[in-house]
């Protein structure tokens, strides 16, 4: 009887009908001993390996959601660290990382250890160019996503795009100081703040940004978004509701390589400060700020447009009617050039601009104003 069961096994495994891959004792996955790593309970859910930091001399690695140790399997999630100011990971210790995939395996992705931060996850890695995410790092539960990039001076690749960010609220400094990345295309649910989310990524050309479902309206912070960023070209943002923003200072800071931008992307309702909004946007020659939905919002506009020494055209709404609209194109370099106010503008916008780009009294201590002015 026990000769059939074997010959009846054996069978099987030469058909493929039984495949067997017993772990036995001693047994540990090669790619797990070139890190330093720890087995502990994560919360509720077991144990986990944590890894802590990576020891090999590989400068492009690959992180699987599950290893085995001793011929026992365990999930794998990446260590966090409080240690002030920011957070030390399993990655960010690592300083030569060039490269680092994750994929899972039997179902079982890489997590991050705190199941609701990615706080500084690859912070401070400067060396690092690509992060392949795939389907393979769980972010479900994430709200927290603060300086995840930043200072990743070198970083050209991250498929945000596939992580589930539908309860991430704060996003500030996300990809801070990724002066390499070029494009990136995000999807966000739950964005409360946004604040310098892009700053100084002086290579990035192309940004898209797409929310959906019944949060997208709760976005609050959104100063400095894209501050810094000088060869940014294309910025679509779509199912993102900004009527909750009320400070939008400095959110194209020296963007130069900006020519045109579709501004009814915003909802500017709720909005206090514009001030210096397009600070040094020189390469910006028409905008058409007559599609915003500005509600009855009266928002400082100082130096709105300081030192967009190219701007050509402007068009507006009655609806423009910022505290500070005299001071709206202070500080530019429009000798020699032609600027068109064009649309409905409001008798308070005329009383408060209009004098300011006919007399050159008002621009004492500034320099030269435009010397044709055309007010359609």
């Amino acid at each position: 009887m026990i000769k059939k069961i074997i010959i009846g096994l054996s069978a099987m495994i030469m058909s493929g009908a039984l495949m067997l891959s017993p772990a036995f004792a001693g047994d540990t996955d090669a790619w797990i001993k070139d890190w330093d790593y720890s087995i502990d309970d994560l919360d509720y859910d077991g144990k986990y390996i944590y890894l802590k930091e990576y020891k090999g001399t590989e400068t492009d690695i690959s992180i699987g959601g599950k290893a085995t140790v001793d011929g026992v399997d365990y999930p794998v999630c990446i260590e966090m660290e409080s240690t002030g100011s920011h957070y030390k990971t399993g990655l960010n210790r690592n300083k030569n990382l060039r490269q680092i995939t994750f994929y899972s395996v039997g179902g079982i992705p890489v997590r991050p250890e705190l199941s609701w931060r990615v706080k500084d996850l690859f912070y401070g890695m400067e060396k690092l160019e690509g992060v392949n995410f795939g389907d393979d790092f769980k972010t479900d539960g994430v709200s927290e996503a603060i300086s995840m990039f930043e200072g990743c001076k070198k970083l050209k690749y991250a498929d945000v795009e596939n992580l589930d960010l539908g309860k991430c609220s704060n996003l500030k400094q996300m990809f801070s100081g990724c002066e390499s990345l070029n494009r990136i295309t995000i999807n966000l649910n739950y964005a409360l703040n946004m604040t310098e989310m892009f700053k100084d990524c002086k290579g990035l050309t192309e940004v898209t940004i797409t929310g959906s479902g019944s949060n997208t309206g709760k976005l609050v912070y959104a100063d400095d978004l894209f501050s810094g960023c000088s060869s940014l070209e294309d910025v679509t943002i779509t199912g993102m509701d900004f009527s909750g923003v009320k400070d939008f200072s400095y959110m194209f800071y020296n963007c130069s390589s900006l020519k045109n931008i579709d501004m009814s992307m915003f909802n500017m309702s709720g909005a206090q400060k514009l001030n210096g909004m397009f600070v040094y946007c020189s390469g910006l020659k028409e905008i058409d700020l007559s599609t915003i939905e500005w509600g009855s919002a009266t928002p400082s506009a100082t130096e709105m447009f300081f030192r967009a020494d190219n701007l050509e055209k402007v068009k507006v709404s009655d609806k423009f009617k910022p505290s500070s609209a005299a001071r709206i194109f202070q500080i530019a370099d429009y000798s020699g050039k032609q600027l068109t106010i064009t649309g409905t503008p409001s008798q308070e916008f005329k009383d408060a601009v209009y004098p300011t780009l006919k007399d050159s009294n008002r621009f004492v201590g500034y320099v030269k104003l435009r010397s044709k002015i055309e007010l359609v």
